[in-house]
């Protein structure tokens, strides 16, 4: 294929996409989840359009406006970004390392360690267990340090059964 029936094929896809109502995202630092959400809002998107991980940050950055559009411009016009190595993994790290910065990950990880069921059933309890750790992942080594947490945060009364 020559460069411009690659680049209408390319925009052909783009206008398929849209017409699934991707979200934007605006970049605003004020919440966290805002990112993660936007994350996995595209790449359900992703999945069920049937977008090719080589295609992925193309359409991403589509969808970014604002102050995360000027954060995509600053990387796309930086003489030293090799922008062929930004593979969409490489993507959400930076995404994440600009949006959802190391001192509100150590505040999550402050917030799992610290959570408590309380008054919640176990199953409100655990989603909430749930939420926070898949956003700091890596302070647990393993799935028997992922239940110790677990399990410490748990009313006693159920902790003594377990």
């Amino acid at each position: 294929m020559v460069a411009g029936e690659e680049r209408d094929r390319m925009m052909e896809r783009l206008n398929e996409f849209r017409r699934c109502n991707p979200r934007i995202f605006y970049g605003k630092k004020a919440d966290h989840w805002v990112v993660e959400k936007w994350l996995m809002h595209m790449e359900k998107l992703f999945h069920n359009t049937f977008v090719e991980e080589r295609d992925r940050v193309w359409f991403a950055t589509h969808h970014l406006n604002g102050e995360a559009y000027r954060w995509w411009t600053d990387i796309r016009e930086d003489p030293h970004a090799d922008l062929a190595a930004i593979t969409w993994k490489r993507f959400k790290e930076l995404l994440y390392t600009t949006y959802f910065p190391q001192s509100v990950k150590r505040k999550m990880e402050r917030d799992l360690r610290s959570l408590r069921q309380g008054d919640r059933i176990v199953a409100e309890y655990e989603r909430e267990f749930f939420r926070l750790l898949h956003c700091v992942s890596f302070v647990v080594r393993d799935d028997e340090d992922k239940a110790r947490i677990f399990e410490v945060g748990l009313r006693p009364s159920i902790f003594r059964l377990v």
